[in-house]
């Protein structure tokens, strides 16, 4: 967190030793308090992981007290003989305990706090997101054809080389259904919905959150994230409730391409039956039309078979932070400003940029103190 570093720790410790005196524990404690030369000083100590440090009279982390409150902060703090007025700083830190902190530091080191407020600042500004939609168009949808069912069994090469497929569905297909979804105010509507459409809809979703990058990906504003989830929320109920829809049109239709393709290969397969039918079949017999259909029905039936199978769309949305590389990066950073402005959004990428630099690395600059109370 860094509210010390280890060798502040160990010249305390040295220092301790050498007036006979103790290093003292109190866990939880978040305060600090300096009595030196008269002069007592209450701060608030600050993690270099969530800030830099203040340097400016305008930001003051501390007060004086006067001298009248003292003597019971030193009693408090055990800074006097009568131990029994303690009431921190109770247990004694211990060798074995500073050696577990210097050896946990060395195994896993702590980033540079500049880095790592540098990425906390900017990560919480913007972030990579991956949107994925797949398994759903229909259109595409084809099912592999063996090749000796085509007569070309007996052709090694043609058969290592035939890739041919048939569309499950026509371009003409669009399977369209009515479906009632909410809307961004919770009001019910009735709506026709296509492939199309559905596609159109995803379409959307990233033209008003994803800024993308080219060379870099895309991303998203951390303030619009809920809203982006709420989006994405009602598009996976569109698409289910899309899916439940047109499930039947869709068997009706797998149904259909199926009766027709065996049509076609009947004659095909009767004068040339594929060789692995012919363990189920007695010498000399030829295929009647009905025989070669019902073998091509069974043939078939795996890549025709259940909806679920056939159309399972699936929508994956994941986010990651950005890398202080990536932000130190000038062509990140140009190919970003670009993507801004070519939206009319510059002054946004200047907020964010100025955000990220809001969080400097500690310089030579003594700190203000605090006012006098």
């Amino acid at each position: 967190m860094g509210y010390g570093d280890i060798e502040g720790l160990e010249c305390v410790r040295q220092v301790a030793t050498e007036w006979g005196i103790t290093l003292d524990h109190q866990p939880g404690i978040r305060i600090g308090v300096l009595i030196a030369d008269g002069h007592t000083l209450i701060y608030t100590p600050t993690p270099q992981l969530i800030e830099a440090g203040s340097s400016t009279p305008a930001h003051p982390n501390a007060i004086s007290l006067d001298a009248k409150e003292v003597p019971s902060l030193e009693a408090a703090c055990g800074a006097t003989a009568d131990c029994l007025k303690r009431e921190v700083g109770l247990d004694p830190v211990k060798d074995s305990t500073v050696q577990a902190v210097k050896q946990d530091l060395a195994v896993n080191p702590p980033k540079k706090f500049n880095v790592a407020r540098a990425e906390r600042v900017f990560n919480s500004a913007m972030q990579y997101v991956e949107f994925h939609f797949t398994d759903f168009r229909l259109a595409q949808k084809e099912a592999s054809i063996p090749p000796e069912l085509m007569g070309l069994a007996d052709d090694p090469d043609l058969r290592v080389r035939w890739r041919n497929g048939f569309r499950l569905f026509t371009d003409k297909k669009s399977f369209e259904v009515k479906l009632t979804l909410k809307d961004a105010k919770g009001r019910e509507k009735e709506e026709t919905y296509t492939e199309q459409k559905v596609e159109r809809e995803k379409q959307q979703i990233l033209k008003e959150f994803v800024i993308t990058i080219p060379n870099y990906g895309a991303f998203i504003l951390r303030n619009q994230r809920q809203r982006f989830v709420d989006r994405i929320q009602w598009f996976e109920d569109l698409v289910n409730k899309f899916k439940e829809a047109v499930s039947a049109q869709i068997e009706a239709e797998l149904k259909k391409s199926k009766v027709r393709l065996i049509e076609y290969l009947v004659p095909k397969v009767c004068e040339n039956p594929p060789s692995s039918w012919k363990s189920t079949m007695l010498d000399g017999d030829k295929l009647t039309p009905e025989e070669a259909a019902a073998r091509l029905d069974a043939c078939l039936s795996s890549d025709f078979s259940a909806v679920d199978k056939i159309f399972a769309p699936e929508i994956k949305v994941t986010y990651k932070n950005l890398a202080y590389e990536t932000i130190k990066d000038e062509g990140f950073l140009s190919a970003a400003h670009k993507a801004f402005t070519k939206v009319g959004a510059e002054s946004i990428f200047k907020t964010l940029f100025k955000e990220y630099d809001a969080a400097p690395e500690i310089g030579n600059k003594p700190t203000q103190a605090g006012a006098k109370r």
